[in-house]
């Protein structure tokens, strides 16, 4: 199943333009989806045929059960999927050359007036398993980011990384 949502900032980019975000229930694959159209504001049936046709063939070979992520039981989603529907960038990267090699996941965050947002850099490779496990524990992390002070953040594991930015490491468990 892939669920869809509006994209509020796709609209200051280019206006005749309706940036739709989707993701897989499971996370992966996801992406984004510019519709143009003369109308200001697009009825489902329409965005969920165009995303139809953007996914079939790839990376769909049959047309995926679409449905908008407002309307969608939030339990159907993985921990992933729900990071990505709440606005947050999930991507892999090689955080081995980088990090320790325990290190599985990389959330760096900031506080915004309209909540967190987060980017979670996942270990190339990890097991499925691993994966879910690591993207429950950054659903966590963000949740707490956005209520905690910065003395408990830190507590946390949280450092900070310049003005209103920080980065929690997340070590295989």
């Amino acid at each position: 199943m892939v669920v869809w949502w509006r994209d509020p900032v796709g609209k200051a980019r280019s206006p005749r333009v309706h940036e739709i975000g989707w993701v897989d229930t499971t996370g992966r694959p996801h992406g984004r989806l510019g519709i143009p159209s003369p109308h200001l504001r697009l009825d489902p049936g329409t965005i969920e045929a165009a995303l139809a046709d953007h996914l079939v063939p790839h990376p769909y070979l049959e047309r995926p059960a679409i449905a908008a992520a407002g309307l969608t039981d939030l339990r159907l989603l993985s921990s992933e999927a729900r990071l990505i529907v709440d606005g947050h960038t999930v991507s892999d990267m090689e955080l081995s050359v980088v990090y320790d090699l325990d290190v599985v996941a990389v959330v760096s965050a900031r506080l915004y007036a309209t909540g967190p947002r987060a980017v979670i850099a996942v270990e190339e490779g990890v097991s499925a398993p691993v994966r879910e496990a690591t993207m429950a524990a950054a659903r966590r992390a963000v949740a707490t980011f956005a209520a905690a002070p910065g003395h408990e953040l830190a507590a946390h594991g949280w450092s900070r990384q310049g003005e209103d930015a920080w980065q929690l490491l997340l070590h295989q468990p």
